[in-house]
């Protein structure tokens, strides 16, 4: 539907760019390829699968990290898939990569982390475990448009 108007709902919040401005934020963002590549990426948002680049950035480097690990829940991530597991191996599985993304932020850094109702007590453990202070914990309440009597969704997340 690109170029179309879309019709949304009456409450719905939904941010749109132009494409003028798509190509003025397609500038600030680096990808995997361009790491390789050695281009440098200061003062640049970097898109890349954790996983993939983590060993790549430097340690003190950010000053801000956004992080949404999958939840807790087994699902199909556009064919990457995730398979839930109990709370113990969700934070085992979180601490394989959450030290090391802890090290990229500057001393003055800061840090969000996404996480659903399921999740939260996990990301809570590890947060306190990297001995970050934590300054706050929004929890935000999406609308999901439907009816919940045949496709009941959880509408809470949490973001640490």
């Amino acid at each position: 539907m690109r170029g179309e108007e879309r019709k949304r709902a009456g409450r719905n919040r939904t941010l749109s760019v132009t494409g003028e401005e798509v190509e003025q934020l397609r500038n600030l963002v680096s990808t995997l390829s361009d790491i390789e590549r050695g281009e440098n990426v200061l003062n640049k948002i970097i898109h890349a699968d954790l996983l993939a680049i983590i060993d790549r950035i430097p340690n003190g480097f950010a000053d801000l990290a956004i992080i949404d690990p999958p939840y807790n829940l087994t699902k199909d991530f556009h064919g990457m898939k995730f398979e839930a597991m109990d709370n113990g191996a969700y934070i085992g599985y979180l601490e394989t990569w959450f030290y090391k993304v802890c090290e990229k932020l500057k001393p003055d850094g800061s840090l969000y982390l996404c996480g659903d109702w399921k999740s939260t007590s996990a990301l809570q453990t590890v947060l306190e475990r990297a001995g970050l202070s934590i300054l706050n914990r929004i929890t935000w309440q999406r609308e999901k448009g439907r009816g919940a009597r045949n496709n009941w969704k959880n509408g809470m997340e949490d973001i640490w």
